[in-house]
């Protein structure tokens, strides 16, 4: 895992799953993460960041822009 700090938070990335994410912290407590999923199979990424989730008792939420209007 690669690590870069972009304050107020730090870009997280898992170059094996094509996995990168935004930690936006407050103060010394992390406040959320947006991760972009860029692999065609984003399966393993998806159960990985899943598993960790409910190891810290989290909940992953959708990207609102990523779901479609009906018309």
């Amino acid at each position: 895992m690669n690590v870069e700090r972009d304050p107020p938070g730090a870009w997280l990335e898992v170059a094996s799953l094509r996995l990168r994410g935004y930690a936006l912290s407050e103060g010394l407590k992390v406040e959320a993460i947006n991760f972009e999923l860029s692999d065609t199979d984003s399966g393993p990424a998806t159960r990985l960041l899943e598993a960790v989730a409910a190891s810290l008792g989290w909940e992953i939420h959708p990207d609102e822009d990523d779901e479609t209007d009906e018309d």
